[in-house]
């Protein structure tokens, strides 16, 4: 029963809302109390009937408490949908402002999906989850005010309805939580089926040709999942066998209360009706209140996910620092002793590049060429501010960028990454000319694959060498002086290689752009004006 008792799911709501929740259960608790208001009167009210005394009043009391009860319960259950939709909203929207502000190594060692992971299911299971924890809190709540009701019609029925209620609830529930786990640990072999079934279909190809192969996937295929059917059968049996077990010992509570308490209460069989009935409305709280228990578990350990991929981003998150602009024309960049030191995170091995010095100016055609591993992608980084030197510095007309004009550095440069991303819509983009796209369009040779309406592109299911002259056409859109392209050229057929290095570098070059491209296509390094040659971290002279 740990993950029941754990603070995990308890400390995320005291962080997000605090104050929200806490009126929330009290609203939850005053729900409960007109419920079990109802419950009394109906009892009151049979006995009347069974002694021939007027019911009419009570029966416009019962209807008033009855209103009551809805108005507040609806009013409860949006609050509770609300509140918990809120705070789980709030959450995000920090956890990606932090991510704003991680810096990118740090964004790269947390990694993009335990943060997708974290916005996109554990968000979704806690926003799911609260309501359902603040109903288990009503549930419990009426649970509890009905037992004391009880006292006042029976002391031994109340001390033998709490005790039972109790027992009830911890055995129920230990069985629950353990069906749960059974369940959870069949659908998680799953994983290993999905695994299997992604290599069978995204590598078809070589399966389709190689029947020795496609005899021993699909072996292993079987076998996996006779296995999963085997687990998943016994699971959603030991499930279905558990409500059976919860019905079976919510019909012994009302038993106990209605064959073993007049034994032990002589004076009992004139409160038997009330208490039975009393028993009803309790069992049914009951017995919600304990389904819920496996959600209020999984959503204490997203919780429990949530909160350190948070910690995880705060302890590797900037200081916000006020940032000034830059407004200048870059007309030059000078790179002085640049040192970096990485270690790379497969293993132990260390990597230093540099120390670097280097002056582009504007209006320049630079190559960066060297073997795999020689720090090509580590230089482009630095030099566009997404790493910062451990040495050295970087300067802008000579005048040495700070940290506090970082962004505005940043956004300095137009960049096609190695590791692209396309974006579908032209985010950032606020000044577009159609003319200026076409001529762009025509330049790329796209014209018959791609078009774009109210900044967004109609495809991007294309190839990645196309792909790639898209996100060089977005580059272009951006209007920057310096533009940076990391192994643009290397997905492209020879003709529009060929295009690329003689006609489009030349033309930017003429229109006063800067162009900073790693490559390897040694037959036209004569287009460009100075070469950098890094050699395992260093400049070669």
């Amino acid at each position: 029963m740990q993950s029941i008792t754990s603070t995990h799911l308890f400390e995320f709501l005291k962080r997000e809302g605090f104050i929200e929740m806490k009126s929330l259960f009290f609203l939850s608790m005053f729900v409960a109390l007109i419920g079990t208001l109802l419950v009394a009167l109906i009892n009151i009210a049979a006995t009347n009937l069974g002694t021939d005394k007027p019911i009419t009043l009570l029966f416009f009391f019962y209807i008033a408490l009855l209103i009551v009860f809805w108005r507040f319960s609806k009013e409860a259950n949006r609050k509770n949908v609300q509140q918990g939709q809120i705070m789980v909203h709030k959450f995000i929207l920090r956890m990606m402002r932090m991510v704003l502000q991680t810096e990118l190594l740090n964004y790269e060692k947390i990694g993009a999906t335990s943060i997708l992971n974290a916005i996109g299911r554990e968000a979704q299971v806690l926003s799911t989850s609260i309501p359902l924890l603040v109903g288990a809190f009503t549930s419990l709540s009426i649970v509890i005010f009905l037992i004391i009701y009880t006292a006042f019609i029976s002391f031994t029925a109340f001390v033998i309805l709490s005790i039972s209620t109790l027992i009830i609830f911890l055995i129920t529930s230990r069985a629950l939580m353990n069906s749960h786990r059974n369940i959870m640990k069949a659908w998680q072999g799953e994983t290993v089926n999905f695994s299997l079934y992604n290599d069978f279909l995204f590598g078809f190809q070589e399966v389709k040709v190689n029947t020795e192969r496609s005899k021993a996937i699909t072996s292993e295929l079987i076998q996996l999942t006779k296995k999963s059917l085997k687990e998943k059968t016994d699971a959603l049996v030991d499930i279905t066998n558990f409500f059976a077990f919860l019905q079976t010992m919510l019909y012994i509570l009302i038993g106990i209360m209605i064959f073993v308490v007049p034994m032990l209460s002589e004076h009992f069989g004139n409160d038997i009706t009330q208490v039975a009935t009393t028993t009803l409305f309790l069992v049914g709280s009951l017995s919600a209140t304990i389904q819920i228990i496996p959600s209020i578990s999984q959503a204490n350990v997203s919780a429990m996910r949530l909160l350190l991929i948070e910690e995880e981003l705060k302890k590797e998150a900037n200081d916000f620092i006020d940032q000034i602009s830059m407004d200048e024309k870059i007309e030059s960049i000078t790179l002085e002793n640049i040192l970096f030191h990485y270690k790379q995170i497969e293993n132990t091995s260390n990597f230093t590049l540099g120390p670097i010095n280097f002056h582009f100016a504007k209006g320049k055609i630079y190559f960066i060429r060297g073997s795999n591993g020689s720090g090509k992608t580590t230089l482009l980084r630095l030099l566009v501010g997404l790493i910062q030197p451990e040495h050295g510095s970087i300067s802008v007309n000579g005048k040495k960028v700070t940290k506090n004009m970082l962004e505005a550095y940043r956004n300095k440069f137009a960049i096609v990454f190695n590791n692209f991303y396309l974006f579908k819509k032209l985010y950032g983009i606020a000044n577009f000319e159609d003319t200026y796209f076409d001529e762009i369009l025509s330049l790329m040779e796209m014209k018959e694959k791609v078009s774009i309406d109210r900044g967004q592109f109609s495809d991007l299911k294309l190839s990645t060498g196309q792909r790639k002259r898209i996100a060089l056409m977005v580059a272009l859109f951006e209007n920057k002086d310096f533009i940076i392209l990391d192994e643009w050229a290397a997905d492209q057929d020879p003709e529009f290689r060929k295009k690329f290095y003689t006609k489009i570098l030349p033309m930017l070059k003429n229109q006063g752009k800067t162009i900073i491209a790693l490559t390897h296509d040694d037959a036209y390094y004569d287009v460009a004006d100075k070469i950098i040659v890094l050699d395992n971290g260093k400049m070669a002279s």
